[in-house]
């Protein structure tokens, strides 16, 4: 194993930073350094200096991509943080009338959404709680910077064990088990493992894109309902929260809705959001 060394880590470590708003502490070197060695076997180089320099060449902007893949950490499973989707089931969605639905829409967005088990989770509770998409005018929008996750993402294929996450009320004809023939025509599936497919009716709610949040245009052509970022917002400075969190305000409609991590709060922005419930705010308005 090559040894990464303090140097190399520090410009690793402002890499991240800069380019993502990411901050890694001292006890992420270890983590650093055994995700990059892949890309140093793959590239055939020596060292991390070597890799560092081959990121600042000609080729570096395609190898960000892959640099980016492995530093980000995508954890994540379906109905995480459950609570937020019974609000959603037995809340929010009874709430809205019909007007809404078959004018505007519903618009989302899961932010951050790593392998699409949180806006898969939206769409299956939208369509438990209506039985159906019939009429069901509800738009999620999915991004994460990630080009591995978002392509997992865009299958809608997951480990059957997935479905011990589910709470018991999700309609149970939204997915179905795949065949072995099928698990051998993904790469990143396992053989002898089992899989489930979500169907059209549930992926067809989602509309899957790349986007840094640290970009200073966010591709939205319209104001949001809700929007998703959990478990996201640990990892940035201050002044990438600050920044990510004023442009979720702007994007927002008025009254809109913000879900946050179980670990993080919005104390510092009591002028922009209220909290609703727990880990769940509301848009305040601008006075005119």
């Amino acid at each position: 194993m090559i040894e990464l060394s303090e140097r190399e880590f520090n410009i690793f470590r402002n890499i991240v930073q800069q380019l993502l708003g990411i901050r890694l502490s001292d006890s992420k070197k270890v983590l650093v350094s055994s995700r990059l060695f892949s890309r140093l076997r793959a590239l055939n180089l020596n060292s991390f200096t070597e890799y560092i320099n081959y990121l600042g060449g000609s080729n570096g902007n395609s190898e960000l991509i892959n640099f980016v893949d492995k530093i980000t950490t995508n954890e994540t499973y379906f109905f995480r943080e459950e609570k937020h989707f019974e609000y959603l089931k037995t809340i929010y969605f009874p709430s809205i009338n019909q007007q809404k639905f078959s004018s505007d829409g519903i618009r989302i967005w899961s932010a951050c959404c790593s392998s699409g088990e949180e806006p898969y989770s939206i769409a299956l509770t939208a369509l438990s709680a209506y039985k159906s998409n019939n009429n069901l005018n509800i738009h999620i929008l999915a991004t994460d910077i990630s080009t591995k996750v978002l392509t997992i993402a865009q299958n809608a294929i997951y480990p059957e064990i997935s479905l011990n996450k589910f709470p018991h009320w999700v309609i149970k004809n939204f997915y179905e088990p795949i065949s072995e023939k099928v698990i051998s025509q993904f790469p990143f599936l396992q053989k002898g493992q089992s899989y489930i497919h979500l169907n059209k009716e549930v992926s067809n709610m989602v509309k899957l894109k790349k986007l840094n949040l640290m970009s200073e245009r966010y591709p939205l052509k319209s104001k949001l309902d809700i929007i998703f970022c959990r478990n996201a917002m640990i990892y940035f400075d201050d002044k990438a929260k600050d920044y990510v969190i004023n442009k979720f305000y702007d994007h927002l409609k008025d009254d809109g809705l913000f879900f946050i991590g179980h670990s993080e709060n919005l104390f510092n922005y009591s002028d922009k959001f209220k909290l609703i419930t727990n880990t769940i705010y509301q848009k305040i308005n601008k006075k005119t």
